[in-house]
């Protein structure tokens, strides 16, 4: 099989993180290059559904696997991204803890949901979060060494960071695009490039 570019690993990348996804999604979230799409497409590796969703094929999982052991075998990135994986976890933790605090709130002893009413309370968590989103940002800045178009990932994360200090509060884990909605997917990523499994 031939090897893919960077591009087309963004792609397939995300393809195989969600498996169906609706393009309109994708192409918000990456700003898909029409003519390498339709390559993909053309080559087998993804395929339309419903007329508004795009599915990733059995070659399209092949060829993104192989791409990720060529990154780390061949490329000479295991280490690193091994690495990396570690730096990811541990910001991990720390933002799983965070989202729990931010939709339950302690009140007398008693875990409460977080109606968002105590500007003070989310006020401290996104502070916190300002702290993790830049500790993330690190361990992005040293995959793009290894994966160029995981920069998307940091604009994403600073569009749904703007959005929550506005007081939109469902763009902590609510909406589409929300920051946790991007976590898991910058998580996913990680995962299936280490080779690693998710920790719960």
């Amino acid at each position: 099989m031939a090897a893919i570019s960077n591009e087309e690993f963004e792609i397939l990348d995300y393809l195989d993180i969600y498996k169906v996804v609706r393009e309109s999604n994708m192409k918000e979230d990456l700003g898909v290059n029409e003519a390498i799409l339709q390559s993909l497409l053309e080559k087998g590796y993804a395929k339309r559904v419903k007329g508004t969703s795009l599915q990733i094929e059995p070659a399209g999982e092949k060829a993104v696997a192989e791409h990720r052991h060529l990154l780390l075998d061949q490329g000479g990135w295991r280490d690193k991204v091994l690495k990396g994986w570690e730096d990811f976890e541990e910001v991990n933790r720390r933002f799983k803890a965070l989202v729990v605090r931010w939709q339950m709130k302690d009140v007398n002893g008693v875990k409460t949901v977080n109606n968002h009413s105590d500007k003070e309370y989310d006020s401290g968590i996104l502070g916190e979060l300002a702290k993790i989103h830049e500790d993330n940002k690190n361990v992005i800045n040293k995959f793009t060494e290894i994966i160029p178009t995981y920069r998307r990932y940091v604009d994403r994360f600073e569009a749904a960071l703007k959005r929550l200090n506005s007081g939109d509060t469902k763009y902590m884990a609510i909406a589409r695009d929300s920051y946790h909605g991007v976590w898991y997917e910058l998580h996913e990523s990680i995962l299936k490039l280490s080779g690693k499994e998710r920790v719960e």
